[in-house]
């Protein structure tokens, strides 16, 4: 035991030993700017510090950065209780994207003191449980004077656009089958007939020896 214990010098052994003890507890490292941060405190530390700050709305089953949102706006949520502020603080905290449409906003208007809940799934899926507690914390956050008439529900997703294209070269080829009879007498009065008669049999040849039938194209 160090010399700045404060036992007197009759102190028994099991003071002695109590004091040791204790002595060790002191180095402990307590991080209390980290305890009380939504930010950094363990999980394991999550509830208490939504009882400490008063959170009215808690569920274990969220995720964690849901329970750390809810927590960081409990101050704001308190501090403007009753009002649109409060409302959509409160939904942001549990990282669900809604839109509070008021009666007046609304096309045509709605009912004075009632309002639309505008819901966008992107982050988390909105399922009739999450519906449930987004509504619970609604009901914490909101006037007592203002109604919700209609809960819109919608999604979003992101997805990243991809095309393609492609690209064809090539030639055609093509081939006359017939040649009328003027134009045999025309070529034969100009280059003589057996030059004609060899041309035109050698155009059968090629037709009907290297490409396919007619009917086939």
């Amino acid at each position: 035991m160090s010399d700045a214990s404060l036992l007197p010098p009759n102190a028994s052994a099991a003071e002695r030993a109590l004091a040791a003890s204790a002595a060790r507890l002191t180095a402990l490292p307590v991080p209390h700017r980290t305890l009380h941060d939504a930010d950094t405190a363990p999980e394991a530390l999550l509830p208490w510090l939504a009882w400490e700050y008063s959170v009215d709305e808690w569920d274990t089953n969220w995720a964690e950065d849901q329970r750390r949102g809810a927590i960081a706006a409990a101050i704001a949520v308190h501090r403007h209780k009753g009002t649109i502020g409060a409302v959509r603080a409160g939904l942001a905290g549990i990282g669900i994207n809604v839109r509070v449409q008021e009666w007046f906003a609304q096309i045509p208007q709605g009912e004075p003191g009632t309002f639309h809940l505008l819901i966008n799934a992107s982050q988390y899926p909105v399922t009739l449980e999450n519906l449930h507690r987004v509504i619970a914390v609604l009901e914490q956050s909101k006037n007592l004077r203002s109604h919700m008439t209609l809960a819109q529900l919608s999604a979003t997703t992101v997805a990243t656009l991809r095309s393609a294209a492609v690209s064809v070269s090539g030639h055609d080829v093509g081939v006359t089958y017939a040649v009328s009879s003027l134009a045999l007498l025309m070529e034969a009065q100009a280059n003589g007939q057996a030059q004609t008669q060899n041309a035109t049999n050698r155009l059968h040849t090629l037709i009907h020896t290297t490409l396919p039938a007619p009917g086939y194209w």
